[in-house]
């Protein structure tokens, strides 16, 4: 403040506000916060988006996936349970390979793919959803699969084993299984089957055939 004869000119502070006390102390532990989480961010990118943890279970151990993972991959591991939370959503895809057992619930959410490679038992419950690329189970022994999902691609088993879903969703190109052991296949749904469609087209033809050959023989 610069005072001039009797009144008085108040002159601003080029070098800004001024903070002070209270102020001062607030905005410094809001600077220190925001670092530390900008930090972790940049530390851990996958953290942000909810993935599978843990990163690196043990053999028997329980995988939660929430949010939008990255994808998921396991290998060598005796047994696992994978717990699929509701609405999550896979960007890459789900795989899982040399082991003896693994059990998958998955509830409400969208794979990209997923893959089974020699596995003696997989356990794949899918409680609605979508399975974008398609279901294979190759090499390995048995599986038990109950679906109630969409699943955009062709679903494939084979194995020395058994073979057993419970189908209440959608298989759209439809079910290749192939194997030594029992295949039990329950449906109330919708399998696209090539072979019916075949059965049905030529049946089609065959019947408006059969209506040109019986009206040209009324007409002769």
């Amino acid at each position: 403040m610069v005072r001039i004869g009797k009144g008085s000119i108040g002159l601003r502070s080029c070098h800004g506000p001024r903070w002070g006390g209270r102020g001062a102390l607030r905005m410094a532990s809001f600077l220190a916060l925001a670092l530390v989480l900008f930090a972790s961010c940049l530390l851990d990118p996958a953290s942000a988006l909810a993935q599978c943890t843990p990163g690196a279970p043990p053999s028997g151990g329980t995988v939660n996936c929430t949010g939008n993972p990255s994808s998921f991959a396991t290998s060598g591991l005796s047994t696992l349970t994978v717990n699929v939370g509701p609405n999550a959503s896979f960007n890459g895809p789900f795989s899982a390979s040399t082991m003896n057992q693994i059990d998958v619930t998955s509830t409400n959410s969208n794979f990209q793919s997923v893959t089974f490679n020699a596995i003696g038992l997989v356990n794949f419950s899918l409680t609605g959803g979508n399975v974008n690329n398609g279901i294979t189970i190759t090499n390995g022994g048995s599986a038990n699969v109950t679906n109630s999902a969409n699943i955009n691609q062709t679903f494939t088993f084979s194995g020395t084993g058994n073979f057993t879903l419970f189908n209440t969703g959608i298989l759209n190109p439809g079910l290749v299984v192939t194997g030594d052991g029992t295949h039990s296949i329950t449906n109330s749904n919708f399998i696209w089957h090539r072979q019916r469609q075949q059965q049905r087209y030529h049946q089609s033809r065959h019947t408006q055939d059969g209506r040109r050959n019986t009206q040209h023989q009324q007409r002769a």
